[in-house]
């Protein structure tokens, strides 16, 4: 599509890693859906997850149903600037700011998904070679591990459990040297 910075393709290589423009850029749940373009983000919208990316195609954020996402995601359209989404559970404006999932009234017309064209062959051929390719860096194993996302919703809460612990031992480890006696 036609984005801010020109022409833009966003493919989806083997139902999970969105590519932007031939780079990759992150993990997108279930089918992809469309893409949606708004005033501060470029929104890949698929089953199970919202990644949003600047204009420029740099990741921002991975959305999903742990963040209160309705899924499946059927459909979606810029309405009056913002996202409306369409689910299973019905309509949804999408306040991305506040992570915010307020219903919608029904707009009288049906969301259809977006018109997805696959890629042309040679496209899809380099992508598939990359995404097959591809070991997994140094740099993300250490990004998932520090975001607790190599265990799901589980070690995500632990990862922030220990954090929450670690600065509390540091306040109170300078608590206690700044309550000990003199010698």
């Amino acid at each position: 599509f036609e984005g801010p910075v020109g022409a833009v393709r966003v493919c989806q290589v083997d139902g999970e890693y969105l590519f932007f423009n031939d780079d990759e850029r992150a993990a997108c749940r279930g089918a992809m859906v469309g893409v949606a373009q708004l005033t501060n983000y470029l929104v890949a919208l698929c089953e199970h997850t919202l990644v949003l990316l600047t204009p420029t195609g740099e990741f921002v954020e991975r959305l999903d149903a742990s963040l209160g996402l309705p899924v499946p995601v059927i459909g979606g359209r810029v309405e009056g600037g913002s996202l409306l989404l369409y689910s299973g559970q019905g309509y949804f404006q999408a306040d991305l700011e506040r992570l915010r999932w307020p219903p919608a009234a029904d707009p009288g017309v049906m969301i259809e998904p977006a018109e997805l064209v696959a890629p042309p062959a040679e496209l899809a051929a380099d992508l598939e070679a990359f995404y097959l390719g591809k070991e997994i860096s140094v740099e993300r194993l250490l990004f998932d591990l520090h975001s607790g996302r190599l265990f799901g919703n589980f070690g995500i809460i632990l990862v922030d459990i220990m954090a929450l612990l670690f600065v509390m031992l540091a306040v109170t480890g300078i608590w206690m040297w700044w309550r000990r006696p003199s010698r």
